[in-house]
């Protein structure tokens, strides 16, 4: 399943938008069979100019049409930057967490050589040193095991250095999100940002009645 997001950033007006080739590459991507359907939104600055459903929403011909406005998606490593960075700076503007403070601060197991130089900010700019990624899920069946494994990498670099992007980095910003807050990131997600931006549907572990909504992923 695929979304597709294009921003049109000529000075055209939106009435000579022409969108014939982006229906065609999408058309192609269908049958082609790498994906059964997708959503096209385009928009330039503040204004929706195109939204458009293609396809089927799963594999199954008895699928409806994903839909523009209707349709539920996974958004995967926008997470990062949509709910958990964003988490982090509401504490932040509320005087709650400090991004120039030592990680340790707010996780005391945080511990190993270097990672006292590794503050929040460097989290949230990934210059922390972490390796980009770990398969944590291959080698911890619980939740709790994941994090003590999280606790114990070892750094790559030396805090500070140029930014290498890593789960890593995400994963201890929720971590100290959760501990500033006494909630969970999804809890805090929610009160903090999705629902003063009215984003009504963007959620964490979505309720089986909304499955008939969700694209598989």
């Amino acid at each position: 399943m695929a979304l597709l997001q294009v921003a049109l950033l000529t000075g055209q007006p939106a009435e000579n938008q022409q969108f014939a080739a982006v229906d065609a590459a999408v058309q192609e991507g269908i049958d082609a069979g790498l994906y059964p359907g997708a959503v096209v939104v385009a928009g330039r600055r503040d204004s929706l100019i195109y939204a458009r459903g293609y396809g089927r929403l799963t594999w199954s011909s008895a699928a409806d049409a994903p839909d523009p406005d209707s349709t539920i998606w996974d958004i995967a490593s926008l997470t990062k930057v949509v709910a958990t960075a964003s988490a982090a700076m509401r504490l932040a503007d509320a005087g709650r967490l400090a991004l120039d403070s030592a990680v340790v601060r707010y996780l005391p197991r945080f511990q190993g050589a270097g990672k006292r130089q590794v503050t929040v900010r460097m989290l949230l700019d990934h210059t922390s040193g972490l390796p980009p990624y770990k398969p944590l899920y291959r080698r911890a069946r619980t939740r709790r095991a994941a994090i003590g494994l999280l606790y114990r990498e070892p750094l790559q670099h030396t805090p500070g250095d140029p930014a290498v992007y890593s789960d890593l980095n995400a994963m201890l910003l929720g971590l100290v999100v959760e501990k500033v807050a006494g909630r969970s990131l999804a809890d805090v997600a929610s009160s903090e940002v999705f629902r003063p931006l009215e984003m009504r549907r963007t959620m964490y572990k979505p309720a089986a009645r909304l499955n008939r909504w969700i694209a598989p992923s």
